[in-house]
């Protein structure tokens, strides 16, 4: 198992988080992020955090990873800043869907590179039981088959990548997931930089896995493939054009 990054608290970090573990005037999820972190700070891996505080290693891995990009800031949200409307630059979500279940791992990332998407992956393998074959639907997006993405492919044999055809992301059952996100949380909601949207996505995941519900097709198979068809014919009468 992949080990966890570290947290190393100053007297100055410490005190504040276990100021804001104690507080009761603060929401539950700031008490339960500043527990998390100085249950990371003591060395426990994610898996034990997680079972300390009956929720997932992904959650504790998510805000011991903010606390040690972020500081104190990433376990909050920024105060709006009066007199400006800061323009959002775009945050990168990594989302997989379980089919089997309908739960959810994400990361937010400011990027969208190899870099970011390994982080992505080694999440995933921390989050899933080792002894599963896990089969990834992905589209064909260059950083998905970047050569570093393949050496790690072949340290972990487990992991087996499945492409959507071109202009087909709507194959992969993730997209009706991004869908609902955006259109129960994101078009509904106001946000003033780039933490608020980022606190917004996860709590939205995290209320989606309280009560996962597989997502299924109402179409049938033979009309799929029929629009795959149509699809692939358009796309290559656009491309001998």
């Amino acid at each position: 198992m992949r080990v966890a990054r570290p947290v190393v608290l100053n007297a100055e970090q410490k005190e504040a988080l276990e100021q804001c573990a104690r507080a009761r005037s603060l929401s539950v999820r700031m008490v339960e992020r500043a527990r998390i972190v100085l249950l990371a700070a003591t060395g426990k891996q994610d898996k034990n955090v997680a079972a300390a505080l009956n929720i997932t290693a992904h959650k504790a891995a998510r805000w011991r990873n903010r606390f040690l990009d972020l500081g104190m800031a990433g376990l909050e949200k920024d105060a709006p800043r009066a007199g400006r409307t800061p323009s959002i630059p775009a945050a990168t979500l990594f989302a997989a869907l379980n089919t089997f279940d309908g739960k959810i791992i994400s990361l937010c990332q400011q990027r969208h590179r190899h870099q970011e998407w390994l982080l992505f992956l080694r999440l995933v393998d921390d989050a899933t039981p080792h002894h599963k074959q896990l089969h990834l639907i992905v589209d064909n997006y260059a950083t998905h088959k970047h050569p570093a993405v393949q050496r790690w492919l072949k340290r972990h044999p487990r992991f087996h990548f499945h492409f959507t055809p071109t202009s087909a992301s709507w194959l992969n059952m993730v997209e009706r997931f991004f869908r609902d996100l955006t259109v129960n949380r994101l078009r509904r909601g106001v946000f003033r930089d780039v933490m608020e949207l980022v606190t917004a996505i996860d709590s939205y995941v995290d209320h989606h896995n309280e009560n996962p519900k597989p997502f299924i097709w109402t179409a049938s198979a033979k009309d799929i493939l029929e629009k795959v068809k149509r699809a692939r014919k358009t796309l290559l009468n656009v491309q001998s054009e």
